[in-house]
C-alpha cells in the first residue's frame, strides 16, 4: 500500500484521486493503481498496489467532499494534475504538493 499527504497550495487537500501509471516510455511495465484522497491524505488499496519502477502520477483535487449540485460533482480544485513519481519495492510514502491555480 502506497499512502501520503496531498497539499494545493500548501493546503491539505479535501478530496480526490491519486492515479498511478506505469511510464512505460521509461521501461516501466505492469498494473498501476488509483488512491483516494481524503483530508488531505492519500492511500492506494492494500492488496493493489503499483509495480515498482517509475510511473505518471496523475492528481485530481476537489475543494469538498459535497456537491454543489444534486447528483454533480464536488467543486475541482485542479484536474489531470501530472507528475512524476519513482516507486521502490519499499515505498510506503509518497507526497505531493500540487501548486497550480484553479482547474
Amino acid at each position: 500500500m502506497l499512502s501520503g499527504q496531498v497539499l494545493h497550495n500548501g493546503q491539505p487537500v479535501p478530496a480526490g484521486q491519486v492515479i498511478l501509471m506505469p511510464d512505460t516510455a521509461k521501461g516501466n511495465q505492469g498494473p498501476g493503481a488509483v488512491g483516494t484522497i481524503e483530508n488531505g491524505r492519500w492511500h492506494t488499496d492494500p492488496n493493489k498496489g503499483p509495480v515498482s519502477g517509475p510511473h505518471i502520477a496523475m492528481l485530481n483535487g476537489y475543494a469538498s467532499t459535497e456537491a454543489t449540485v444534486p447528483g454533480g460533482d464536488p467543486p475541482m480544485l485542479f484536474t489531470e494534475f501530472k507528475t512524476e513519481v519513482d516507486v521502490t519495492a519499499d515505498a510506503s510514502d509518497v507526497d505531493f504538493d500540487v501548486n497550480v491555480k484553479g482547474k
